[in-house]
């Protein structure tokens, strides 16, 4: 009686092989679903933390942070006399440097806007209005999404990708008389009449994690469409549509689908409407709760 070792044959090898890599496939694809939606997740409890920061700053203050820091100087008459007074004012992050404005010379160019990343990055935050607000948290200024792209782009030691509407900054008075006055005293977060409403104000929001722009203007922490040619960043996914995460004036996250086949110029109107608190065309952005 002839014997035979009982082995697999190669089609059954095959047919094995092929369910492991499918299994192996759809493990892949669910973990790679779960660390997006953490990383979702934890991108609008920054902007969720952010946006309280900034509310309890207002509280304390009677005005929102600045977006930006800026400084100026008045020549006026001053208690009956020509004088010259310099001012300046810290954004919600900050310059950097020793530097700092007397009574008679600005020393502008020892104080700087540093770019997201780097040690001077990192002071830029810390100094910043917000930063004690914050809990002193610097994982509050960066999305982890945008953490990852960047180190795509071989950029390292990020320390924020958030930025603020630019809207949120004193202006003075063309007579040049009396305190310079907040933009945001056109409107109020309790809730009286005013000509708009907080819940459609940007406060903060992300720009775009492709082709990351690490230049100083890029990185000064407000948010310019005007100015800069700056947009929302619509860095996450829900599906195969690209999304935005954002935080309006009253506290409430947003989440915004990207308008399909968009333009820069497009997305660039969108933004200076969301900046300006004006009333968005639902024709043009889908806003989902």
């Amino acid at each position: 009686m002839n014997l035979r070792e009982k082995g697999f044959t190669l089609i059954e090898l095959l047919v094995v092989i092929a369910i492991i890599g499918m299994l192996s496939a759809a493990l892949i694809l669910t973990f790679s679903k779960a660390g997006g939606i953490a990383r979702d997740m934890t991108c609008k409890a920054n902007l969720k933390n952010l946006g309280q920061a900034a509310l309890a700053f207002s509280v304390q203050n009677e005005h929102f942070p600045d977006s930006y820091p800026y400084e100026w100087d008045d020549i006026g008459m001053f208690h009956g006399s020509v004088a010259r007074v310099y001012y300046d004012r810290k954004g919600w992050v900050n310059w950097t440097g020793a530097g700092r404005w007397t009574s008679r010379h600005p020393q502008k160019d020892l104080m700087t806007m540093p770019k997201i990343t780097g040690k001077l990055a990192y002071e830029a935050m810390t100094n910043g209005t917000l930063w004690a607000y914050t809990s002193k948290d610097p994982s509050t200024y960066l999305c982890s999404t945008y953490k990852k792209a960047a180190a795509a782009e071989g950029l390292k030691d990020v320390w924020r990708s958030y930025v603020m509407n630019h809207r949120f900054h004193w202006h003075r008075r063309g007579d040049n008389t009396g305190p310079n006055m907040h933009w945001l005293s056109r409107f109020t977060v309790s809730g009286k009449s005013t000509d708009r409403s907080a819940e459609m104000v940007l406060l903060f929001a992300e720009l775009p994690a492709d082709n990351i722009d690490t230049s100083v203007k890029a990185a000064d922490g407000k948010l310019d469409p005007h100015n800069d040619k700056e947009h929302i960043g619509f860095n996450h996914k829900i599906g195969k549509r690209n999304v935005a995460h954002v935080v309006f004036a009253d506290g409430h996250v947003e989440v915004l689908l990207e308008p399909v086949g968009a333009s820069k110029e497009d997305m660039l109107t969108l933004t200076k409407n969301l900046c300006d608190g004006a009333a968005i065309n639902k024709d043009v952005l889908q806003r989902m709760r």
